[in-house]
């Protein structure tokens, strides 16, 4: 418990870093656009981009880490390897936590609580449902299958993360517009 807990704890801290370098990496970015006039002044920051973009290399690391995990448990390869491997595989995955609650905080800073619960809400559910079945997957397709089973979903997911960051700031407007009507 010591390797993932410790490498768990130093991704929360390292992405938190990460994310606001990126982000001011970002913001300089976008104004240096407007400065030399490559895109209007009145077109709106890209939250939602900055947010996102620094996490996507680290959570597809994270999926070769997991499936390398699960095969290193059905092959029975040494211990220090899949100690290493849950070491790296909760360094990434308490990273993705913090990049997705900060996300939530930025769409919704007067609803941070409940955004970031009921994100919470849906992990749990997500990790209650998998853990009930992920006795019959390995039985049925083996330790490793379930890993890569579990590992395409999640490189699926992670494509699919690419959608809000060029579409989400569109959905952002109209559900402000929507809110605005409903005053």
């Amino acid at each position: 418990y010591l390797a993932p807990g410790l490498s768990g704890l130093i991704g929360c801290v390292l992405s938190g870093r990460l994310i606001d370098y990126n982000y001011r990496k970002e913001v300089k970015l976008y104004r240096a656009k407007i400065a030399s006039g490559q895109i209007p002044a009145t077109t709106e920051f890209n939250i939602i981009r900055a947010r996102l973009w620094s996490s996507m290399p680290q959570n597809f690391f994270c999926i070769l880490v997991y499936c390398l995990f699960g095969w290193s448990i059905q092959k029975h390869w040494p211990i220090p390897v899949t100690i290493v491997l849950s070491a790296l595989g909760s360094y990434c995955s308490l990273a993705s936590l913090a990049y997705c609650s900060s996300l939530l905080c930025t769409l919704f800073p007067l609803e941070t609580s409940s955004a970031n619960a009921s994100y919470n809400l849906v992990r749990c559910f997500l990790a209650a449902l998998f853990t009930a079945v992920f006795d019959k997957m390995n039985h049925s397709i083996t330790v490793g299958g379930t890993f890569s089973l579990l590992c395409g979903l999640m490189f699926v997911a992670n494509l699919s993360m690419y959608i809000p960051m060029f579409k989400g700031m569109q959905w952002r407007e109209k559900r402000e517009l929507k809110n605005l009507a409903k005053l």
